[in-house]
């Protein structure tokens, strides 16, 4: 080739047969005038190599077959149609530039990128796999909707997208690799799966992380779809604390699997749908706002840092729940909790909140719950307001404790604080009786209930037997 350029103006269908030979620079098409249409095809080698850079001005650029794979070196920039209508065949390119008029037709094996990709036209996935395997590849533009997407490097990097992308299927992020969005100029939405199935993102190494970064004015987001399909996110053993622990995120319809722990570098996490957690820490200086969202965890939630309920939120919790931190006070909606287990839950905030009040409206146990610290106070603060044992059995600590209303459904049971005072400032309401599993059980040593002094509690004049 000698370093130059081939440049193709035929407006019929032409192919192009490279047999061992390479090209330096291919121009196809014309910048004005009427289209090129031409096809590729690699005769006797499979490969058709450009060693430095593709230029699609006009017309179709395309695969023949199956068989004939094409490696752009350079830079590829399309202002026509580079496609392949082979099957599985694989392309690999050093960066991908759509141009507003261009369009590429992915295959459906795999596009290998080793640099970057803007897109300003028309991306189509094919069902296939975009491999980005450089160092530090940036993505940018409108319409990037992948179906498989891999960020793989042997050492390390970012893959960094700059605007909002969708991943249908799977997202693999590769061990010593990381995912960012880079949230710089704009707010980036990386959005998973279809309105009728999941999409599953893999952090495949000790080294792999998923973040922002570092901004703390535009949010990164990760969200699946809808509740129905939500975000499969695994993270791989090691990965603890390097999962979107950067100043603003949010997370909307994600099920997040293997323990979860923020890194307290003052990161804010923001719940804006349903979301399911194994394990999590919040830790010292971080900030978890569950957002009016309902959220489970099936193992420990331990807030070390602060908690905030913008627009209230369910919390379902099948394990301990530890609040050694602090909780904004029910202000502009109910918090409310179902708790099915654990033997260490501690309801108690480890410091007031400003303005002082109840950290979530309803505590209510549907399982065998023990408490081993106080619960409440005096002055209504830091636990839940009211208790309700649907069922199961609700095991206090042995300290003073209080709450507004407390409920005891049938088949539920409830035990005090043992050799402490258990002050229902609300109501008492064992609405299966005073027998059965409802009832109240006493050791005959300084047992009593403080009913309050509600008219409605009179003996005299108020209550008949």
């Amino acid at each position: 080739h000698n370093g130059g350029i081939l440049a193709i103006e035929i407006n019929t269908s032409t192919r192009l047969f490279m047999d061992a030979d390479n090209l330096y620079n291919l121009i196809t098409g014309k910048a004005s005038g009427a289209d090129s249409n031409l096809t590729y095809f690699g005769g006797s080698a499979t490969t058709t190599t450009v060693a430095n850079d593709l230029t699609v001005l006009s017309g179709r650029f395309r695969g023949y077959n199956a068989n004939n794979l094409l490696t752009v070196t350079g830079d590829v920039s399309v202002t026509g149609d580079l496609s392949y209508d082979g099957a599985t065949a694989a392309m690999e390119f050093g960066s991908l530039t759509i141009e507003s008029d261009g369009e590429y037709h992915a295959t459906s094996g795999q596009t290998k990128m080793k640099g970057n990709f803007a897109n300003s036209g028309t991306f189509t996935n094919n069902d296939g796999k975009m491999y980005f395997e450089g160092p530090n590849s940036v993505i940018t533009g409108t319409g990037l909707i992948f179906y498989d997407l891999d960020c793989v490097d042997g050492g390390s990097g970012w893959t960094s997208f700059k605007n909002d992308f969708t991943v249908e299927n799977e997202l693999d992020i590769q061990d010593w690799k990381g995912l960012q969005l880079k949230c710089v100029d704009n707010t980036v939405t990386l959005t998973m799966g279809t309105a009728t199935a999941q999409g599953e993102i893999t952090m495949l190494g000790a080294y792999t992380q998923i973040q922002g970064d570092n901004n703390t004015v535009n949010v990164a987001t990760i969200t699946g779809v809808n509740s129905l399909y939500p975000a499969i996110i695994t993270q791989s053993a090691g990965t603890t604390g390097k999962f979107f622990t950067d100043n603003k995120c949010q997370l909307a319809n994600v099920n997040v699997v293997n323990s979860f722990v923020t890194l307290g570098n003052t990161s804010t996490l923001t719940l804006t749908g349903d979301c399911e957690f194994d394990a999590v820490t919040i830790a010292a200086n971080d900030t978890l706002d569950i957002g009016g969202q309902r959220v489970e965890f099936s193992s420990e939630f331990r807030n070390n840092g602060a908690m905030n309920s913008t627009g209230g939120g369910l919390m379902i919790c099948h394990s301990d729940l530890i609040q050694t931190g602090v909780a904004e006070y029910i202000h502009d909606g109910d918090v409310n909790v179902i708790a099915y287990g654990g033997i260490g839950n501690d309801y108690s905030l480890g410091a007031g909140n400003t303005p002082s009040g109840p950290w979530a409206t309803n505590l209510m146990i549907n399982g065998d719950v023990t408490s081993n610290a106080h619960f409440g106070d005096a002055y209504g603060r830091f636990s839940p307001e009211n208790i309700i044992v649907g069922n199961g059995t609700f095991t206090m600590a042995n300290s003073a404790s209080f709450a507004t209303d407390i409920t005891v459904a049938n088949g539920g049971t409830f035990v005090p604080p043992t050799g402490n005072t258990m002050t229902c400032s609300g109501n008492f309401n064992l609405a299966g009786g005073l027998i059965g599993k409802s009832a109240l059980t006493f050791d005959g040593t300084d047992d009593y209930v403080n009913c309050g002094t509600d008219a409605s509690l009179d003996i005299a004049n108020a209550i008949t037997l």
